[in-house]
């Protein structure tokens, strides 16, 4: 096995553990907290969220696509993300009254103070982060953040049953930054201390400044349906909101972001080699969309039963949220590695371009559908998850060189295995009594969709099957 699937393998086995860890924490947390004390601090997370793209700067991405990283580089990128990040981190603190006062709830003071916290020891942990990415270094970087999310998870859960509300789980998230920090140390790359250049500094923050606007732009959009919906309808239904698209990354944790890390180094490998990445792109759009389309198929049409099962009757409101939640994550899945192609080929500015057009139209689509009530932002997110679709691809298929039609061609067998899953859903709902226990029919259901999702991707010979066939020899040999 080459050295890009053990990446992936290790990429994937780090993403699933979080996953799996994360999920038994959130079942634990769904019987001790309140959605309106998750919604509390979700709307906090929401802010550190577009506040941590803010400090990055595109410091990330820089490292990883730089083809010739000096130490010089290094110890520039350390001294941006330094300076973003205490500027990020003292400006939040000093906002915490500001933001308390706009969501008109006092208790959001101590989740923000608490938040900024985690700014001071990033730029310590970060770096070396992103230098294990670059050299794919991926079993170092699977045991620091599966620490970080174990000792993340024990803190929430054991100051949860300790009365500690909506503050476990701010407290429980700086724990996790803090460990991430203190491991990565271990693994620090050896580089020689000495004064950057000033020009050198001007190369990282000139490449933040653009890589940094995709970053933040499209991460506030994202973010925004739950600052609208803590503003005009209340906590509680951010806290439910927040529970269905918790379930919603699940696909984002362990597909999208297993598949992200090794992706981009990948390609600029291969783009520095004289490679072609077309067969790549394209690969990598199918493989998405057989997991995608069928995975919130599922999620979509058991969304009672999950919820129900999971995390119990309190959250069952979340349920109607999620099924809107499938059809935009649906859509955006397959666009969503396309800024690290146009980034591999060194297209930033396009795809500045992209992100601008889209995401501002999102956002005041968003805003302007907020006021009428929950259900018309969540119809405002499936129309602009849609037009990003279309946009974003128009524009990376002209990058590439990519004929319309052969995109389309790629999208052929997953379309078919969603088909039949479709299928599958159709005569499974007509064949079980409606008397049949929530547990039993979600357990019997899933199943089946198991079994069904795996003979249609055989059947339809799709290139995932032969992924898995090559990842099971490996694991035995």
């Amino acid at each position: 096995m080459d050295s890009v699937k053990k990446s992936l393998l290790f990429s994937f086995s780090q993403k699933y553990s979080e996953i799996l860890i994360g999920f038994i924490s959130t079942l634990i947390l769904a019987r001790l907290l309140t959605p309106e004390e998750v919604g509390i601090y979700s709307v906090i997370a929401t802010l550190t969220v577009i506040a941590h793209m803010v400090r990055d700067f595109g410091v990330s991405n820089y490292i990883v696509q730089e083809r010739a990283l000096t130490d010089e580089k290094i110890i520039s990128a350390f001294l941006v993300t330094f300076f973003w990040s205490y500027s990020i981190g003292l400006t939040f603190f000093g906002f915490s009254t500001l933001i308390s006062d706009f969501f008109n709830r006092p208790e959001l003071i101590s989740v923000v103070l608490v938040s900024s916290l985690g700014f001071a020891f990033i730029p310590f942990g970060s770096v070396s982060l992103n230098l294990l990415r670059k050299d794919m270094q991926f079993k170092k970087l699977f045991f620091i953040n599966v620490s970080s999310v174990i000792v993340s998870s024990m803190f929430s859960i054991s100051l949860a049953y300790a009365g500690f509300s909506y503050m476990s789980l701010a407290w429980g998230s700086l724990s996790g930054i803090v460990t991430i920090v203190i491991l990565s140390s271990f693994f620090r790359r050896k580089v020689k201390l000495e004064t950057p250049r000033f020009s050198v500094i001007s190369e990282v923050f000139s490449f933040g400044s653009k890589s940094s606007y995709v970053a933040i732009i499209s991460k506030l959009v994202t973010q925004l349906p739950e600052i609208l919906i803590a503003k005009l309808h209340g906590m509680t239904n951010v806290g439910l909101y927040s529970r269905a698209n918790g379930l919603i990354n699940m696909f984002n944790m362990g597909v999208l972001q297993g598949v992200f890390p090794v992706l981009l180094p990948h390609l600029v490998n291969k783009l520095k080699a004289g490679g072609d990445i077309r067969k790549d792109f394209l690969t990598t759009i199918e493989v998405i969309a057989t997991l995608a389309w069928p995975f919130f198929l599922f999620l979509s049409f058991f969304s009672t039963e999950i919820i129900g099962f999971l995390f119990g009757g309190q959250w069952v409101g979340a349920s109607a949220i999620l099924s809107y939640l499938c059809i935009a994550a649906a859509a955006a899945s397959i666009y969503s590695f396309n800024s690290q192609v146009l980034i591999s080929k060194g297209l930033i500015n396009l795809d500045v371009k992209t992100q601008t057009v889209s995401q501002a139209s999102s956002a005041i689509l968003l805003i302007a559908f907020s006021f009428y009530g929950l259900d018309y932002i969540l119809i405002a997110l499936i129309i602009s998850r849609f037009f990003t679709l279309f946009l974003s691809f128009f524009y990376c298929l002209r990058a590439l060189d990519v004929k319309f039609y052969v995109f389309l061609s790629s999208l052929i067998k997953p379309a078919l295995v969603t088909i039949l899953c479709t299928v599958y859903l159709t005569v499974f709902e007509a064949s079980f009594d409606e008397s049949l226990a929530d547990f039993s029919y979600l357990i019997v259901g899933s199943t089946a969709y198991t079994l069904i999702w795996l003979l249609s991707i055989a059947m339809c010979r799709s290139t995932l099957f032969s992924i898995i066939r090559e990842l099971v020899r490996f694991r035995r040999s």
